[in-house]
């Protein structure tokens, strides 16, 4: 079977999966392989073949199962990963799990041994957290590697953001180490909506510059060498892990074997990964990693040859942006629910800049101990910056808003890609198919019958109508719940807001007059009733009552 690797990772992934859909059901698990695996062997007639994916497939199940039923016990040993203001994120035997009440005085990178505690098994699945420790009494242990990798990386940090500024240096940061905690929302978001915010998170962009530099100045050992120093430096992240070991499989296939396989190297990655991680596939970091790679292997050359008669530079960067969202579009459609419509600008004309920020900056992060080299290192990452921003500025004028896209929409492009291969498979009859999901997807943008979603916690208050193809939010709250209002508004798509409102204001629907701005004023109130109370606002959560009013009557959809 060729590209056996392939077949495998995906065995391994549906063992995971179906781990999950049964709550850890082994028996059901296995036995749904089993049924998954003979159907298999009945299509290929491969048996062996067939065998080795059946065992992968429940490789899959016991380490699924191996990773969420850990019991910690007295006396662990756990690395401090993430600290909040309410909690404390760590890890026991690379497994996830959070810290509560004597967690005041940890720091990102410690490792403490648990001396007292009760331990509460409350799985999140998505995210790879076993449950709660409720601390009592620990002792901080000695610095070892990766509590020094920490330490140092909050120093470096700290030396460019006092020498550049906080604005600034923030994004150098960012750039450089993947940690955007620095940043401001207004950056944030100008980078979202040019389509380059994974240049703000380590990927495996910046793995393959630190690599190459390395290469270029020294041997391929010692770049391999840097190459996992970085990866550590930078918290061990999904995209530079994929990348660090497809650049090791590439760079000793080169020198044993002679021939590379791309596909079968990210195959590669993406099950030593999900073996060791295998909640993973339920993060959108590491799905976003692998489906951007896997659209440019697979399409980026073909992409190339159609915009052959560009210039080579403009030619690269403009196959290798289209190739990584052939993928991440209908993903992103069915979880981070928007779309950057000038990520084609954003790539073209920041990617090179980045690139070169990313660079200097981890040059002066080597030399930062040389005062006068550092110096000079800033000023150079200064004029850069001022560059970016300038860059930034135009862009946000030209470029459009990110657009609000729903399932539909991802159902539709998926729906484009079967057809076309059907159609290149000579099935001619099924090219117009996608004509009939996009009516559906006209019909979803555009609201044919007034909707109206009902939100209300502790903190905010609201009304969100939406009408054609408009859509206005009635909000009542504190000034110091701000947050919750934009979150609302980027997550429902909102193209008003209107704050503390006061009696009736008509909103035109049709030939009616729809009343209502406060949710708790009277017309709602005759029709609607029994609020409840949530703690998190968001559109992807069912944290909301949404109505629909078909010519003059309410009537509930969820």
């Amino acid at each position: 079977m060729e590209r056996p690797l392939v077949f495998y990772s995906i065995s391994l992934f549906l063992g995971c999966f179906f781990s999950i859909i049964f709550n850890e059901n082994i028996y059901i698990t296995v036995i749904i392989m089993l049924v998954i695996h003979i159907i298999i062997y009945l299509t290929l007639k491969e048996i062996k073949f067939t065998i080795i994916m059946f065992l992968f497939s429940i490789l899959g199940v016991i380490s699924f199962n191996l990773y969420f039923s850990f019991q910690p016990k007295t006396g662990a040993l756990i690395r401090i990963n993430n600290k909040y203001d309410y909690k404390v994120e760590g890890t026991i035997k690379g497994r996830k799990l959070i810290l509560k009440n004597n967690i005041k005085k940890l720091e990102e990178g410690q490792l403490i041994k648990v001396e007292s505690g009760d331990f509460k098994r409350n799985v999140v699945y998505e995210k790879g957290i076993i449950g709660e420790y409720n601390i009592q009494h620990y002792v901080l242990q000695n610095r070892d590697f990766r509590s020094k990798i920490y330490n140092l990386k909050r120093n470096i940090n700290n030396k460019f953001i006092n020498s550049l500024g906080k604005k600034r240096g923030s994004i150098v940061v960012s750039l450089c180490f993947g940690d955007s905690s620095y940043l401001e929302k207004e950056d944030k978001d100008n980078i979202k909506k040019l389509g380059v915010i994974h240049a703000l998170s380590v990927s495996g962009f910046h793995l393959a510059l630190v690599y190459k530099i390395f290469e270029i100045i020294f041997t391929m050992k010692f770049a391999i060498i840097a190459s996992y120093l970085y990866l550590a430096f930078t918290g061990f992240k999904y995209s530079t892990i994929r990348a660090f070991i497809m650049i090791l499989v590439l760079k000793l296939s080169d020198k044993f074997y002679g021939e590379y396989d791309s596909l079968s190297s990210i195959s590669l990655a993406f099950l030593i990964i999900l073996f060791l991680k295998p909640y993973a596939f339920m993060e959108i970091g590491f799905m976003l990693s692998f489906l951007s790679t896997l659209g440019i292997l697979m399409f980026n050359k073909k992409i190339s040859k159609y915009i052959y008669f560009l210039p080579s530079k403009l030619n690269s960067a403009i196959s290798l942006s289209l190739s990584s969202q052939i993928f991440l579009i209908p993903y992103s459609s069915f979880t981070l629910k928007e779309l950057s419509i000038g990520f084609l600008l954003g790539n073209i004309f920041f990617m090179p800049i980045f690139s070169m920020i990313i660079i200097i900056g981890v040059i002066g992060a080597i030399l930062c101990p040389f005062k006068y080299i550092f110096n000079v290192v800033v000023l150079v990452l200064k004029n850069l910056c001022i560059i970016l921003e300038g860059s930034t500025y135009i862009l946000i004028k030209v470029c459009p808003d990110l657009i609000y896209i729903e399932e539909i929409f991802g159902i539709f492009i998926i729906s484009i890609y079967i057809c076309f291969m059907m159609y290149k498979a000579g099935k001619v009859k099924y090219k117009y198919l996608p004509l009939f999901l996009l009516v559906a997807v006209f019909f979803n943008a555009y609201t044919v019958f007034p909707k109206v979603y009902i939100l209300k916690n502790e903190k905010v208050k609201a009304t969100i109508i939406k009408y054609k193809d408009e859509s206005i939010m009635y909000c009542d709250y504190d000034l110091e719940e701000g947050k919750y209002i934009i979150e609302l508004k980027d997550n429902f798509n909102i193209d008003k807001v209107i704050t503390n409102a006061k009696g009736y204001l008509p909103i035109h629907i049709k030939e009616n007059k729809l009343k209502a701005i406060n949710f708790y004023k009277e017309y709602f109130h005759k029709n609607i009733d029994n609020y409840e109370g949530y703690d998190i606002i968001c559109m992807k959560s069912n944290d909301y009552k949404e109505y629909k009013i078909i010519f003059g009557k309410i009537f509930r959809i969820r």
